[in-house]
């Protein structure tokens, strides 16, 4: 999944929205999110307005000895299309995280970012 649209700094916050668009097994879709809640260098969250399925996310940084811990929470419920797959779009997004959070930590620790 890729944003489909950037967030400048004018427009961070809770109510601030995006579209985060992505493709799964070959077909591409688009979900309108707003930010639902907001602490910078802390917390973003948001929850899907729209698209194949309904989507919550929340995202927090804390400092966990001499690093940062993130953690992330999901909660989705698929429509059509995804419900069929519903099993297999489990799998996959876990595995999509967690190769994520594991891409991200070493971007880190390298200090590429």
């Amino acid at each position: 999944m890729a944003l489909g649209s950037s967030v400048g700094r004018a427009t961070r916050g809770v109510g601030a929205t995006m579209v985060y668009v992505g493709t799964f097994l070959g077909r591409r879709y688009e979900s309108p999110v707003a930010c639902t809640g907001f602490a910078e260098n802390k917390q973003f969250a948001t929850t899907t307005t729209g698209g194949p399925f309904h989507l919550e996310v929340d995202q927090r940084l804390e400092p966990a000895g001499a690093g940062t811990r993130l953690t992330f929470c999901c909660r989705a419920d698929s429509r059509g299309f995804f419900k069929l797959a519903e099993p297999l779009v489990i799998r996959l997004a876990k595995k999509q995280a967690e190769t994520g959070g594991e891409n991200l930590k070493a971007l880190l620790e390298e200090h590429a970012l």
